[in-house]
């Protein structure tokens, strides 16, 4: 697999610094990690995240979405090819019209973000389910 790099050597968006939900100073990282993640499913941070009652909310909610032929599309391929999908699009949607300056990530470029997250948690969840399968039957 051929790499495709991140942008100015920041560390896969860690040291790139944007305006978030109101807040500087927030690593580009962080708002692909967890940020928008949080605000569009309605989670919660903290100690108790996997008890919160949203969470639960959120994955059936993401689970609706998933077609039998959806999930045997996204069952091809390794898991290095998984991988490899998932850092094209971070390259192509997470750093597209960021300069190394950073920007608010708010509203258009989250707009934009969201789905891109939202279809790799359902690949993810797909593609977990595959492998667990595969070596727990």
């Amino acid at each position: 697999c051929t790499a495709l790099p991140s942008r100015h050597h920041d560390r896969g968006g860690g040291t790139i610094l944007v305006t978030f939900n109101g807040h500087g100073q927030v690593k580009l990282h962080s708002i692909w990690d967890d940020g928008m993640l949080n605000r569009e499913l309605g989670l919660h941070e903290g100690p108790n995240f996997s008890a919160d009652p949203a969470a639960g909310q959120a994955a059936q909610r993401l689970a609706q979405d998933i077609t039998p032929a959806l999930a045997t599309q996204w069952q091809a391929g390794s898991p290095e090819q998984w991988a490899t999908e998932g850092h094209v699009l971070g390259v192509q949607v997470g750093y597209a019209g960021i300069p190394p300056a950073g920007i608010d990530a708010d509203g258009a470029y989250e707009a934009k973000a969201w789905p891109i997250i939202r279809q790799q948690l359902e690949r993810a969840g797909v593609r977990l389910a595959l492998i667990l399968n595969s070596r727990f039957r």
